[in-house]
């Protein structure tokens, strides 16, 4: 009778050494409750990191863009002064209405030209013509353009009061259309500061601005970038910027 028992008693120790180990099984696993939340955490953490991924982006975007308009800027501010001062005959200036569709500043041997950005915009600027074939062959719109112009042919009119839109590629190197993006010379004005006197030149102030040139991205009232609530701003990719200096002619 004892051996019975004992042998019971040592088959029944396994059995329960197994339900102590599935017991502690169950109490080391998670609960739905605890995973909703695991997978609740990680989820704000990941639209987080795709958040600040996606500014940092667009902060990115927008340095590049304005980047660009201010290398443009101070490269054409320098092509400004270095040519006023190699003028002899004075400093011209005619503006785009005028001029038949293109602007023009002309400082006697060289002259600048450029396209307004609603023209640029609409694809009826005037183009180049390209005088290495036969024949009128219109190549490339012109953005802003340094043209030799041996005596301010560009700034002079014609018999009928009109002046030449001929820019031919060989003698014109553009200033704005072969970098990256679209950009436009939206303004440019210029005034005497110092009017010359014997023996003494003008000393003008000019002042211009370069942007880009994606339609309906620009406030034209004030020269600025729709902002991002705006529908048709490209905030990243729009960026203006108002350029003075001073020029000797």
């Amino acid at each position: 009778m004892w051996r019975a028992n004992r042998g019971r008693t040592q088959g029944e120790k396994p059995r329960q050494h197994l339900a102590r180990q599935a017991a502690r099984r169950g109490e080391l696993g998670f609960t739905l409750i605890e995973l909703l939340l695991a997978m609740s955490f990680l989820s704000v953490l990941l639209i987080a990191i795709t958040t600040s991924t996606l500014q940092i982006i667009g902060l990115y975007t927008k340095g590049v863009t304005l980047k660009s308009i201010n290398l443009a800027g101070r490269d054409v501010a320098d092509s400004f002064r270095r040519d006023a001062l190699a003028s002899a005959d004075g400093i011209r200036y005619v503006s785009p209405d005028k001029g038949g569709g293109l602007g023009r500043l002309c400082f006697g041997t060289m002259s600048y030209v450029w396209s307004p950005a609603a023209k640029l915009q609409q694809g009826s600027a005037v183009r180049y013509q390209n005088d290495t074939r036969q024949g009128d062959v219109r190549g490339d719109m012109i953005v802003l353009a340094r043209v030799a112009d041996a005596g301010a042919q560009y700034c002079n009119p014609t018999a009928r009061g009109t002046y030449s839109t001929d820019v031919f590629l060989s003698k014109a190197t553009e200033l704005l259309g072969s970098r990256e993006g679209d950009l436009a010379l939206r303004d440019l004005q210029i005034n005497p500061v110092i009017e010359s006197t014997e023996g003494t030149h003008t000393i003008y102030r000019l002042r211009f601005v370069i942007g880009t040139n994606q339609q309906d991205t620009i406030n034209t009232a004030n020269q600025t970038c729709k902002p991002p609530t705006n529908d048709s701003a490209n905030y990243n990719f729009c960026a203006i910027n108002i350029f003075e200096t001073l020029i000797q002619g």
